[in-house]
């Protein structure tokens, strides 16, 4: 195959959709941990390798970052996402980062389907990464004597 002729992401499903290392399959059910897949399943539709264009929300540290594929760099794997970190959760009674991702995966026409997953992830990761760390033992009470 030429290197000049680009693959289309239908045939590049077929060739990675029983073999690839991302695969993971649990209790009849198959998931994926590829970390450009939004949802984890294992599907034609949220694959992040099958896919020339793909929306993912990601933990990086203690920031929740968006993550797109750039098709100029479709043949260079460590330059082909470009990340946008999600700082600000609310202001003004807005959720501002869920605002982030509906532009610039819906209404930018990128990939409208993603749109509503990958709020949902966003939501996710955060509420996760709120959570206290450890819980501070409670201390007895002591007797009145």
């Amino acid at each position: 195959m030429s290197s000049d002729t680009p693959m289309s992401d239908s045939l590049r499903w077929e060739l990675l959709r029983n073999h690839n290392s991302f695969l993971l399959k649990r209790g009849g059910v198959t998931f994926s941990r590829d970390p450009l897949n939004v949802t984890k399943s294992h599907s034609f539709k949220s694959s992040g390798l099958a896919n020339s264009k793909v929306v993912a929300v990601q933990q990086q540290g203690d920031k929740i970052a968006l993550r797109r594929k750039q098709r100029a760099q479709q043949r260079r794997p460590r330059k082909n996402a470009t990340r946008h970190l999600l700082k600000r959760h609310r202001a003004n009674r807005t959720c501002k980062a869920a605002a982030a991702i509906k532009t610039e995966s819906g209404r930018s026409f990128y990939r409208r389907d993603l749109t509503q997953d990958a709020v949902a992830r966003y939501h996710a990761l955060h509420k996760a990464s709120r959570r206290p760390k450890e819980v501070a033992p409670k201390r007895p009470r002591r007797r009145k004597e």
